[in-house]
C-alpha cells in the first residue's frame, strides 16, 4: 500500500511506503531531485506493546516514564538512580516524605523471582531507613512472589507497592491514565488507539478506588501500619506452623499448619492480584 502526499514546507512530494507489519518508509522527493529516506515504526496496538516492544521503549525510556508519572501522581520529586551500582533500585523519592525505593522491571516475559528478590535484599540491606518498596512491572506479579516480598519486608517494617501490568485492571496503566507529564516522553502516547485505552481504564469497575490506594501508600498514609501488619501475620504463621515457635511465644504448642507458605501460595493464586496489593 503507498501513499503520496505534498509537503506544505518544502514544496516536495513525501512517498510512505509499508515495509512490514511493524515498519514504513518514507521516501522524500525533493524539487531539487534529491531523495531522502527514513524508516520508522509503525504505531502500537496496545499500552503494552508500546511499554514492552523495542522498537517504541527500551529499559532506560521506562525508567524515565515511570519517574515522571510518580513525580506527578504523588507530587513529590522522584529521581533515577546513577548508573552503576545501585543497590536494588532504580528510582529513589527526593528527602521530604518517607524514604521510597522504586524498581523498575521492563520485561515481556514472566518476572526472574530470584534476580528481583536478591536486588530487594540488597535494598533491605544498605537502606536501614528505607520505608516503602515499590515494583513497577510491566508483566503481572504472581501472587507467589508477592507473598514472598512482604515475608522477606516484614521483619524490616518496610511495606511493597505493586505496580504491575495484570490483565484485568493493571495499576500501571491505572497510574500511566492518571498523569499527563510522561506523555511528552512518548511519541506513541497521542496514538488514538493508545489515548482511548488509557481513558477506558479510567472508567473501569474499581478503577476510582485502586487509585487512591496507590496514592496513599506512595504517600506513606498507610505504609507504617501495613509494614506492621506484615510482621504480625509473618509472627504467626510461624507460630502456627513450627510447635517449638508456638512454644516459645504463647508457652503453649499451637501447631495446626504443616506448610503455612505453600497454602498462602495456593490460596492466593485464586484471588485477584489486586485485591491483595494494595489495603
Amino acid at each position: 500500500m503507498r501513499k503520496r502526499r505534498k509537503s506544505k514546507r518544502t514544496k516536495s512530494f513525501v512517498q510512505v511506503i509499508d515495509v512490514d507489519d511493524n515498519w514504513t518508509e518514507e521516501q522524500i522527493y525533493r524539487q531539487d531531485r534529491s531523495t531522502v529516506r527514513s524508516r520508522k515504526p509503525r504505531p502500537p496496538k496496545s499500552f503494552a506493546q508500546a511499554i514492552m516492544g523495542d522498537k517504541w521503549t527500551d529499559p532506560q525510556i521506562f525508567e524515565s516514564l515511570c519517574e515522571v508519572m510518580l513525580t506527578e501522581l504523588v507530587g513529590r520529586q522522584f529521581r533515577r538512580a546513577k548508573a552503576g551500582f545501585q543497590g536494588g533500585r532504580d528510582i529513589d523519592a527526593e528527602p521530604g516524605g518517607i524514604v521510597t525505593h522504586v524498581e523498575c522491571k521492563r520485561y515481556s516475559r514472566k518476572l526472574r523471582a530470584r534476580e528481583i528478590q536478591g536486588e530487594f535484599a540488597q535494598a533491605l540491606n544498605l537502606d536501614k531507613r528505607l520505608e516503602l518498596y515499590v515494583l513497577c512491572s510491566s508483566v503481572p506479579v504472581d501472587a507467589q512472589l508477592a507473598s514472598q516480598m512482604r515475608e522477606q519486608a516484614a521483619p524490616h517494617l518496610v511495606h511493597v507497592l505493586f505496580l504491575d501490568g495484570a490483565k484485568t485492571l493493571s495499576p500501571l496503566v491505572l497510574c500511566f491514565a492518571a498523569t499527563l507529564q510522561w506523555r511528552e516522553r512518548a511519541w506513541w502516547s497521542g496514538v488514538p488507539v493508545i489515548t482511548n485505552e488509557l481513558a477506558q481504564t479510567l472508567e473501569k469497575p474499581g478503577a476510582e478506588e485502586m487509585l487512591s490506594r496507590i496514592k496513599k501508600a506512595l504517600a506513606g498514609v498507610d505504609a507504617g501500619l501495613a509494614a506492621v501488619r506484615d510482621k504480625i501475620s509473618l509472627e504467626l504463621r510461624r507460630a502456627f506452623t513450627s510447635d517449638a515457635v508456638s512454644r516459645d511465644l504463647f508457652g503453649q504448642p499451637l501447631s495446626v499448619l504443616q506448610d503455612t507458605s505453600s497454602l498462602l501460595g495456593k490460596n492466593s493464586c485464586k484471588r485477584p492480584l489486586g485485591s491483595i496489593e494494595y489495603r
